[in-house]
């Protein structure tokens, strides 16, 4: 029972960050279900032993129907169509099958330690971001902000095969790579936003049916609630969950400035990356 009261709690934290500081879930939900599982089964345990590979799996469905429900709502507004998206989506979806059958074959440490790799990266980017946020602004006073320069094709297209192989290996969105480069593609910041959730929600589905499908024995040693390597009780909490978190959030999601999110969210970063390596 404590288990998905903790689930919950943090699920509702996750989707409320979502609006609040522009980020993903998946800094959340891969430590959360990791330290949970550790926590709750012995180390002789085979769940015990692949807490990682589980977590990562569980938070690449979450990740699927969280984003999912957003792209919906973009499609429904018009913001963005599939003709533009699909290309792209289709580049996410073949990095998210690369990504996801390299992470079945990485061992739970390793695996472990490329997810501690990629928060220490993301710290490392939101510290550069707030230097860049103070030049831009003394830039801005003098000068208007110039756009980014679109990337060649060969080049994009690879970024967005390593973003779908990023959201599959790590259960993570991968926004930090797709959203500027969505913007670089000029479209607005909605439409790239819109764009950046549709890539997550594609690589994250693509990345379920790997870890379904190519561990489905192995699940049936794990418990009676998993799907392959995916918790399926655990997913269908903390889906609930980040999605009431997202509507309670939604309205104060222009609450805070941008140095205090970005504050924030290093902040989380630096909390989940304590919790992965001790």
């Amino acid at each position: 029972m404590n288990h998905y009261l903790t689930l919950a709690a943090f699920g509702l934290l996750a989707g409320a960050a979502i609006p609040l500081l522009r980020t993903g879930s998946g800094a959340v939900a891969v430590p959360l279900l990791y330290c949970s599982l550790t926590a709750q089964y012995p180390p002789d345990s085979a769940m015990h032993r692949l807490a990682m590979h589980v977590a990562v799996a569980t938070s690449a469905c979450v990740l699927a129907a969280t984003a999912g429900v957003s792209c919906l709502d973009a499609l429904r507004a018009r913001i963005v169509s599939l003709r533009q998206a699909w290309p792209s989506c289709a580049c996410a979806a073949t990095g998210a099958l690369a990504g996801a059958m390299a992470a079945l074959g990485c061992s739970p440490f390793r695996l472990r330690l490329l997810y501690v790799l990629y928060l220490a990266a993301l710290v490392t980017l939101c510290a550069l971001r707030f230097d860049r946020l103070a030049q831009a602004r003394a830039a801005h006073a003098i000068l208007p902000p110039r756009r980014p320069r679109r990337l060649p094709a060969p080049l994009d297209a690879f970024a967005v095969l390593a973003a779908g192989s990023l959201a599959a290996g790590a259960g993570v969105g991968g926004g930090a790579m797709t959203l500027p480069l969505m913007q670089r593609r000029e479209h607005s910041p909605q439409c790239a936003q819109a764009l950046a959730k549709m890539l997550a929600a594609t690589a994250g589905l693509a990345a379920s049916v790997v870890y379904v499908a190519a561990a489905w024995k192995q699940g049936r040693q794990l418990g009676q609630w998993q799907a392959g390597y995916i918790d399926v009780s655990a997913a269908a909490l903390l889906t609930a969950a980040v999605h009431l978190g997202m509507r309670l959030a939604q309205p104060f999601s222009d609450a805070l400035p941008e140095k205090l999110r970005v504050g924030a969210y290093m902040g989380l970063l630096l909390a989940a990356l304590f919790k992965m390596t001790v």
